[in-house]
């Protein structure tokens, strides 16, 4: 059912074949086929353009929790590296904006 008119005409041609070629053409040319191929196609179109949809979104949301979670991993890498310095816990919860608790996990 995916030949068109031109495809069918160019088709070997034999018993089997023709009547291929007339059931093919019967069916292709039935408005209620065309209908319903119709109505089957717009399905599929919604359904891709749905999925497709669903596909950005995740890898929007994917991407945002990534960058949240590097800049939160930076954060806590940064106040590590000031634990080092011995820098006093308040001055780094200040500079980070960590809870003092945040930084003692970080120890």
């Amino acid at each position: 059912l995916d030949l068109d008119k031109k495809e069918l005409k160019n088709m070997p041609k034999d018993k089997i074949v023709d009547k291929y070629i007339t059931n093919v053409t019967i069916v292709n040319d039935d408005p209620e086929f065309q209908k319903y191929m119709s109505e089957e196609e717009d399905k599929k179109k919604i359904q891709n353009s749905l999925l497709s949809e669903a596909k950005e979104e995740g890898i929007s949301q994917g991407i945002s929790q990534g960058y949240t979670s590097g800049i939160n991993d930076g954060i806590k890498q940064t106040a590590k590296n000031l634990l080092s310095m011995n820098m006093p816990i308040e001055d780094i919860s200040k500079a980070t904006g960590l809870s003092i608790e945040e930084i003692n996990k970080l120890k």
